[in-house]
């Protein structure tokens, strides 16, 4: 089981505003995989007010630069592809094509 504390906002892992969790389970088993904070308006405040500070400079970067960053996260998901797809199969309980398969 897995337990998720803190939620990623501004470039860091923080804490929630508040202080509930929420229960992630298999469908098909009704097992608990783990548990994830129950995000609340603050929280999403917080994220918005990030990403309001973030784009000036964000956007004021060549498109180059910012295409390599938008590469490097591709990339990063590509290599945990199995893990996602893995989570995914648990969370909603049913087969999904395998990574790098097509449908």
């Amino acid at each position: 089981m897995y337990v998720r504390e803190s939620i990623y906002v501004d470039g860091s892992w923080v804490p929630s505003a508040g202080t509930g969790s929420i229960e992630v389970v298999n469908s098909s088993t009704e097992e608990v995989l783990g548990t994830v904070p129950d995000g609340v308006p603050a929280d999403v405040d917080a994220a918005v007010a990030a990403a309001v500070s973030a784009f000036p400079s964000w956007s004021a970067r060549p498109v180059e630069e910012r295409s390599k960053y938008l590469t490097q996260i591709a990339e990063g998901l590509t290599r945990r592809g199995d893990e996602i797809a893995d989570a995914q199969r648990a969370h909603f309980a049913r087969g999904l094509v395998a990574h790098g398969e097509h449908a």
